[in-house]
């Protein structure tokens, strides 16, 4: 889809968590970057990315998941399923 279309918000997120379950944290890091160029606090990926890009380095800072959930609008919902990370999650852990 990406080939087609690469500016598709939710093609670009999804592909970004995908790559983080690859364990490839430069093609994460790409499509959060290109992704965040996209996206506005009208929406849930807007808090979700910088989720993704501090699980990918974990050893950043976690201050921007932070400012994104306070300037998200009071409105949106988040409903990101995070089951399909878990086992990255855990790998986290383990380092």
């Amino acid at each position: 889809m990406l080939k087609f279309n690469p500016n598709h918000l939710w093609v670009l997120s999804n592909d970004a968590e995908l790559a983080l379950i690859q364990q490839d944290s430069v093609r994460c890091q790409q499509r959060i970057a290109q992704a965040l160029t996209l996206v506005d606090n009208k929406n849930q990926i807007f808090a979700i990315l910088p989720f993704l890009a501090w699980i990918a380095e974990p050893e950043s800072s976690y201050q921007p998941i932070l400012e994104a959930i306070e300037n998200l609008e009071n409105d949106v919902k988040v409903g990101w399923g995070f089951s399909t990370l878990e086992p990255t999650i855990i790998r986290l852990t383990a380092e």
